[in-house]
């Protein structure tokens, strides 16, 4: 009998992780191999996601943009919170002995991020809601691109106006007023001579047009490069000599996911995709 038992356990033992193998990422499980007591960044993502059609009927017939984007906010926001709430018990205890932190729950997919040992990381994967955990790594998410010649023989635009006819679109009346675009990115040179005039106006709370993510403060400058590059192409008006962007009268709402050195997480992403649709986000841009 004691035999049997000792057999039943290893077989559930083995059982637990193997399932546990099966929902941590491949990625992820090399980095636990070689990880001893440090946390690890995670994304927890669970297997209950929203109906996207049960999503839409819930907005049908509302015609009033911004009633719609808030009932389609709140019911994401209140599933996510439903859903998560035996995962982020567990963590929240698992906190309190300091082997979880950082705890983050996001609602525009139904996961969580946070930081945490080993043990809990394999405790969470035999959790029946939970449908994947992924390894929320730091990596460089640009490429190294080549700089292109600018075309200008056309009344001073840049051939990517050109070349989708944007101008002719400008002359029927679509420059893309009223329409506020999130650039997602390295941040944005608020101060640039291009863009300085198509700002999105975030109040005495936002002062500098969006937020920083990365660094979580309320400065979201480019110090790199590219999201300012980005942002030109959607709104630059051509102050500075030269027409860039395709649609010049939007409004740009800064940002900033990605750190000065070009690299961010997946987290850091999403994080920014969920502030700029909170706050009002028309397009979100992440070239």
């Amino acid at each position: 009998m004691r035999k049997l038992v000792f057999t039943l356990m290893v077989f559930l033992a083995f059982c637990g992780y193997s399932f546990a193998q099966n929902t941590i990422e491949a990625e992820l499980q090399e980095v636990l191999k070689r990880n001893s007591d440090e946390m690890v960044s995670i994304n927890i993502i669970l297997k209950s996601q929203m109906d996207i059609n049960d999503l839409q009927n819930r907005v049908r017939g509302i015609n009033d943009k911004n009633v719609r984007r808030r009932v389609l906010i709140d019911e994401l926001k209140l599933f996510a919170e439903k859903e998560q709430r035996d995962i982020l018990s567990i963590l929240r205890a698992e906190e309190k002995g300091s082997r979880v932190a950082e705890i983050e729950s996001r609602w525009i997919a139904n996961y969580i991020n946070c930081k945490a040992s080993n043990d809990v990381i394999y405790l969470l994967a035999k959790h029946p809601d939970v449908m994947m955990i992924g390894y929320n790594e730091e990596k460089n998410l640009l490429w190294n691109e080549k700089a292109e010649t600018v075309d200008t023989s056309r009344s001073g635009m840049t051939e990517n106006i050109t070349m989708v006819n944007a101008d002719d679109a400008w002359e029927l009346g679509y420059t893309g007023y009223g329409v506020v675009v999130a650039v997602i990115d390295t941040g944005v040179n608020y101060e640039h001579v291009d863009l300085a005039d198509h700002l999105w106006d975030g109040g005495d709370e936002f002062p500098n047009h969006g937020y920083d993510l990365y660094y979580n403060d309320n400065d979201p400058m480019d110090m790199f490069g590219h999201g300012t590059h980005c942002a030109g192409t959607v709104s630059g008006d051509g102050t500075s000599g030269t027409k860039t962007g395709i649609a010049p009268e939007s409004r740009i709402m800064c940002v900033k996911a990605i750190g000065d050195e070009g690299s961010g997480t997946a987290d850091h992403i999403v994080s920014g995709m969920e502030w700029a649709i909170d706050h009002g986000a028309d397009i979100l841009s992440m070239s």
